[in-house]
Formats: C-alpha cells, sequence, structure tokens
C-alpha cells in the first residue's frame, strides 16, 4: 500500500515550514552544506550518487514518513550525494539545532536513527552486490518487485498497480542498467503476461513470475523508521 505519514509525527513537525516542489527540483545538491533534516509528507524524493563528470544516477526513492539528510545530524561534511522530486513533493524542513534538541528531550530517537543509519549500510551493500552478481532482467524485476512492496495498489484481478509515475530512465538507473536495456526488458515482461504498461504506470499482473526472475528483491526504496511512537 502507499506509504502514509502517520497523524502523530505530521502534529509534531507542524511547527516547521513546508516545502513544495516539482518533479526535478533539487532539494539539495552534492556539496551542499547539511543544515537541516527533512521529513518527506508527500510525494518521493530520488536520492542520486554523483560523479566527477557531473552526471548522477539514482540509487534510492524515499517516500512519505522518511526521514532525509539525517546524517547531518552526525556528519558536517558537505552532502555526497543530491537529493531531488522524482513527483510533486511536500517536505517539512527542519533545522539541525531544532532536530538536536528534539532527540535531547527524546534520546530513544537516537538509537532509531542509529538503526535507520545501519539499515542504509546494509541496504547499500546489498544494492552494490546486485550489480555485480545479478543479471539485467533480474534486476530490473527486483526493482519492480520492491516498487510494488511499497507503492503497489493491490485491485484484485486486475493485479497490482504501481502506483508512481516512473520515467523508463528512473526504473534504468534504480537498476543500474541503460534505459534501453530497462525498454527492452519492460516489453520482454509485457509480452510474457507478467506486467502491463500503462502510459508511465506499471501493473504487476503475476509477482510470483517476476519473483522467479529475481533473487529478491532489490532495495530501492527507503522504509520508514516509527519515530513518532514515543516523541511527543
Amino acid at each position: 500500500m502507499p506509504l502514509q505519514v502517520p497523524a502523530r509525527l505530521c502534529r509534531l513537525v507542524a511547527p516547521f515550514p513546508t516545502i513544495h516542489l516539482g518533479r526535478g527540483q533539487v532539494i539539495y545538491p552534492a556539496g551542499a552544506p547539511r543544515l537541516a533534516v527533512y521529513l518527506v509528507c508527500r510525494g518521493v524524493v530520488r536520492v542520486c550518487v554523483s560523479f566527477d563528470n557531473g552526471r548522477g544516477r539514482s540509487f534510492q526513492l524515499v517516500g512519505p514518513g522518511n526521514l532525509l539528510g539525517e546524517t547531518a545530524l552526525f556528519i558536517r561534511t558537505p552532502y555526497v550525494s543530491s537529493a531531488g522530486a522524482l513527483c510533486d513533493v511536500h517536505l517539512r524542513c527542519i533545522p539541525i539545532g531544532e532536530m538536536e534538541r528534539w532527540m535531547q528531550r527524546h534520546p530513544e530517537m537516537v538509537s532509531r536513527l542509529a538503526w535507520q543509519l545501519a539499515e542504509e549500510v546494509e541496504r547499500l551493500q546489498a544494492y552494490l552486490a546486485d550489480l555485480t552478481i545479478v543479471d539485467s532482467m533480474g534486476r530490473i524485476a527486483g526493482v519492480l518487485l520492491d516498487l510494488v512492496r511499497h507503492y503497489g495498489v493491490d485491485e484484485g484481478p486486475r493485479g497490482t498497480l504501481l502506483n508512481l509515475c516512473l520515467h523508463r530512465a528512473d526504473l534504468a538507473e534504480l537498476a543500474g542498467i541503460a534505459p534501453e536495456t530497462a525498454i527492452r526488458h519492460l516489453a520482454a515482461l509485457k509480452e510474457k503476461g507478467i506486467i502491463t504498461v500503462e502510459g508511465r504506470f506499471i501493473r504487476v499482473l503475476d509477482p510470483a513470475r517476476l519473483a522467479e526472475l529475481a533473487p529478491h528483491a532489490i532495495p530501492s526504496c527507503r522504509t520508514p523508521v516509527p519515530f513518532d511512537t514515543a516523541a511527543n
């Protein structure tokens, strides 16, 4: 099911400014100072790693209920990745000082943040391993499985709709393959009756057969940590 921000967490961040961005707009670029933590309230953020030639490649999608840029609480060096809106997004911008005071009032949040950072390290290790040992069809199938798990809408006999408008280049970047390869694999999956492509939306008709093509879901989406359960 699509991710939602818990109501209690929405109340906690209500005093902080809201940022509205459209697709392609940048939240922070690589090399920018770490000044704030962001809560994704609506939409999806694409996190990209940047290379020396100025190009970047998506490696993670961050949806509602997730913190973005939380490493600023522990690392004062500039960002090594960039973040931008994949679609229309609403964010709450929490200055570092305010976030630190919040953590002082609720020390249990430190362990939760440490848990999230450990999860991120593990996810990145799995992602890098997949790039070296899983073939391109397995990677595109694995990315689709993870996207459906986070953004899929079960429509019964009609299958599961991936409720996220993605360009083919977005899927290719997440899978670490060329756009032409992604288009070819999507066409093959469609021909086999595993998916249908409806404009920029994808519907998974046979997740079991999709899973047979991938050793596991490629971890391309972040899972929110329940930060609001103990905070007041």
